[in-house]
Protein backbone atom coordinates (compact mmCIF):
# COMPACT_ATOMS: atom_id res chain seq x y z
CA UNK A 1 0.00 0.00 0.00
CA UNK A 2 3.10 2.07 0.85
CA UNK A 3 4.21 2.16 -3.02
CA UNK A 4 0.44 2.94 -3.96
CA UNK A 5 0.32 5.87 -1.70
CA UNK A 6 3.46 6.89 -3.15
CA UNK A 7 2.39 6.49 -6.55
CA UNK A 8 -0.47 8.87 -5.53
CA UNK A 9 1.66 11.52 -4.11
CA UNK A 10 4.31 11.85 -7.78
CA UNK A 11 1.27 12.02 -9.59
CA UNK A 12 -0.16 14.85 -8.02
CA UNK A 13 2.60 16.75 -8.94
CA UNK A 14 2.50 16.53 -12.56
CA UNK A 15 0.18 19.62 -14.13
CA UNK A 16 -2.52 18.07 -15.06
CA UNK A 17 -4.12 15.90 -12.21
CA UNK A 18 -5.95 17.11 -9.18
CA UNK A 19 -5.91 14.64 -6.44
CA UNK A 20 -8.34 15.57 -3.39
CA UNK A 21 -9.08 13.25 -0.55
CA UNK A 22 -12.56 13.24 1.11
CA UNK A 23 -12.44 12.41 4.91
CA UNK A 24 -14.45 9.57 6.45
CA UNK A 25 -16.71 12.03 8.31
CA UNK A 26 -18.04 13.98 5.03
CA UNK A 27 -21.24 12.43 3.87
CA UNK A 28 -22.61 13.48 0.57
CA UNK A 29 -26.18 12.02 -0.15
CA UNK A 30 -25.82 12.54 -3.96
CA UNK A 31 -22.40 11.26 -3.89
CA UNK A 32 -22.42 8.12 -6.50
CA UNK A 33 -21.87 4.98 -4.49
CA UNK A 34 -19.94 3.39 -7.26
CA UNK A 35 -16.39 4.29 -9.00
CA UNK A 36 -17.25 7.60 -11.30
CA UNK A 37 -14.30 8.99 -13.63
CA UNK A 38 -15.17 12.41 -15.27
CA UNK A 39 -13.21 13.14 -18.65
CA UNK A 40 -12.72 16.02 -19.97
CA UNK A 41 -11.17 16.96 -23.09
CA UNK A 42 -10.02 20.70 -22.72
CA UNK A 43 -8.81 22.14 -25.93
CA UNK A 44 -10.41 19.77 -28.05
CA UNK A 45 -13.53 19.56 -29.33
CA UNK A 46 -15.02 16.17 -28.04
CA UNK A 47 -17.77 16.39 -25.61
CA UNK A 48 -17.07 15.19 -21.98
CA UNK A 49 -17.36 11.91 -20.72
CA UNK A 50 -18.47 9.86 -17.43
CA UNK A 51 -16.92 6.50 -17.17
CA UNK A 52 -18.81 3.95 -14.52
CA UNK A 53 -17.28 0.64 -13.59
CA UNK A 54 -19.50 -1.93 -12.14
CA UNK A 55 -18.56 -5.60 -10.90
CA UNK A 56 -19.23 -7.06 -14.44
CA UNK A 57 -19.31 -4.41 -16.53
CA UNK A 58 -18.65 -0.54 -17.13
CA UNK A 59 -20.64 2.48 -18.77
CA UNK A 60 -19.91 5.69 -20.95
CA UNK A 61 -21.76 8.00 -20.77
CA UNK A 62 -21.76 11.16 -23.24
CA UNK A 63 -25.41 12.59 -23.05
CA UNK A 64 -24.74 16.19 -22.04
CA UNK A 65 -27.77 16.31 -19.29
CA UNK A 66 -25.68 13.12 -17.78
CA UNK A 67 -22.83 13.95 -17.88
CA UNK A 68 -23.87 17.56 -16.38
CA UNK A 69 -25.30 15.90 -13.44
CA UNK A 70 -22.05 13.95 -12.50
CA UNK A 71 -20.52 17.22 -12.74
CA UNK A 72 -22.57 19.20 -10.46
CA UNK A 73 -21.74 16.14 -8.15
CA UNK A 74 -18.47 15.92 -8.41
CA UNK A 75 -18.41 19.64 -8.03
CA UNK A 76 -20.18 19.53 -4.73
CA UNK A 77 -18.04 16.62 -3.60
CA UNK A 78 -15.00 18.12 -4.40
CA UNK A 79 -16.14 21.22 -2.30
CA UNK A 80 -16.23 19.23 1.08
CA UNK A 81 -13.01 17.14 0.00
CA UNK A 82 -9.73 18.54 1.37
CA UNK A 83 -7.82 20.77 -1.01
CA UNK A 84 -5.15 19.38 -3.13
CA UNK A 85 -2.02 20.58 -0.75
CA UNK A 86 -3.81 18.87 2.20
CA UNK A 87 -4.72 15.71 0.32
CA UNK A 88 -0.78 15.41 -0.81
CA UNK A 89 -0.24 16.47 2.83
CA UNK A 90 -2.04 13.71 4.54
CA UNK A 91 -1.13 11.21 2.21
CA UNK A 92 3.19 12.24 2.76
CA UNK A 93 1.60 12.34 6.60
CA UNK A 94 0.18 8.95 6.39
CA UNK A 95 3.61 7.56 4.59
CA UNK A 96 5.50 8.39 7.09
CA UNK A 97 3.41 7.92 9.89
CA UNK A 98 2.07 4.12 9.17
CA UNK A 99 5.23 2.97 7.20
CA UNK A 100 8.23 4.90 8.46
CA UNK A 101 9.90 1.66 9.93
CA UNK A 102 9.19 -0.61 6.84
CA UNK A 103 11.45 1.42 4.65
Amino acid sequence: MRDQLDHLAKMAERPNVTLQIVPLNVTNASAPAIPVTYLRFGGLDLPDVVYLEHIRSANFLEDRDETEEYRIVLDRLADEALTPRESVEMLRRTIDERYALSS
